[in-house]
């Protein structure tokens, strides 16, 4: 509430908290995070950002239903949101539903074909469906598009089951400085 005492301006005050939200999910702080998004939603409850923001939190902490009721408020103020559509689809995949999950992030690329994140999420599902032409396609397109190493970990994955392993070993090699994916690129490599 530090924040209230510089503006009275309930949206200013619930873009600061939107912002705080994101710089704590960055951090690795799930929980603040989440109360940040809270208190920007409870400022401004039409903020499709913030339920996007708590959305994206809690389906990172595995709260996949939460997530979708989030990402659905998100998307009900703002119907044409590639990047909450293909978040909803993660919530989706995780619990299981693959097939709503593929039309979800088909969804999201048809508004927006150059959504890295709805690329790298659907290329990430096709090759745990063992799609791996697909797979490959797509997570060529997120790695061009935003060369993340979650991205190069797909497109490693992708490539080692096409057989080309030394394209794959580079994809690889470019992942082991990002600690989340680094111990399955060690041990693929």
């Amino acid at each position: 509430r530090a924040f209230e005492s510089e503006s009275q301006d309930p949206q200013e005050l619930a873009r600061a908290q939107r912002e705080r939200g994101w710089s704590l999910y960055g951090a690795g702080d799930l929980e603040a995070a989440q109360a940040a998004f809270d208190e920007a939603i409870r400022l401004d409850p039409c903020d499709h950002d913030a339920h996007y923001g708590r959305g994206v939190v809690r389906s990172a902490a595995g709260q996949h239903q939460a997530a979708l009721a989030d990402l659905d408020a998100a998307l009900a103020l703002r119907p044409r949101f590639p990047a909450a559509i293909a978040e909803r689809a993660y919530a989706l995949e995780r619990q299981g539903n693959w097939q709503d999950a593929l039309g979800e992030y088909d969804h999201a690329l048809s508004l927006d074909p150059a959504c890295a994140v709805a690329h790298r999420n659907k290329a990430d599902l096709l090759a745990r469906m063992e799609r791996w032409r697909e797979a490959l396609a797509h997570a060529d397109l997120a790695v061009r598009l935003d060369p993340q190493p979650d991205a190069l970990l797909v497109r490693g994955k992708a490539r080692l089951q096409a057989g080309d392993d030394q394209v794959a070993f580079d994809d690889l090699s470019a992942c082991l400085d990002c600690e989340r994916q680094g111990e399955w690129a060690r041990e693929a490599r």
